[in-house]
């Protein structure tokens, strides 16, 4: 392997460990307020059973599965631009909340962001076209 390669991957690796070790000592993430759902930062914090602030756009939720569309709902704690401060507050004050949707979220991305359900809804999605 050249030696600059070399150099990347390991800093690469170093960088990982850092941004896990960082993750492990959080209390909550704050994701998407703006955009309308959660990205990848939030399914990988929610594995790790913290609890996630995002905004989701209830206009969206037509797109899932309803029974997605419901859990999403309880395991994301749902702020906006408008309600971040408010929302902040609760988290603050209400640390019970914050175990809660630690559970919850944990539970959602189990159910809905396993690789084996998502790699079967991919395969019978291909299969249908």
């Amino acid at each position: 392997m050249h030696q600059h390669a070399a150099v990347a991957q390991r800093d690469l690796h170093v960088a990982g460990v850092v941004a896990r070790e960082g993750r492990a000592r959080i209390d909550l993430v704050i994701d998407q307020i703006v955009i309308g759902w959660y990205g990848a930062l939030a399914v990988e914090v929610m594995k790790m059973g913290k609890p996630v602030v995002a905004r989701i756009a209830i206009e969206d939720l037509r797109f899932i599965p309803n029974a997605m569309a419901s859990d999403v709902q309880e395991a994301i704690i749902n702020a906006d631009p408008d309600s971040i401060y408010d929302v902040l507050v609760r988290c603050i004050e209400d640390r019970a909340f914050l175990r809660q949707q630690s559970k919850a979220g944990l539970e959602y991305v189990h159910q809905w962001h396993d690789p084996k359900y998502v790699a079967g809804l991919t395969k019978e999605r291909y299969e249908a076209a």
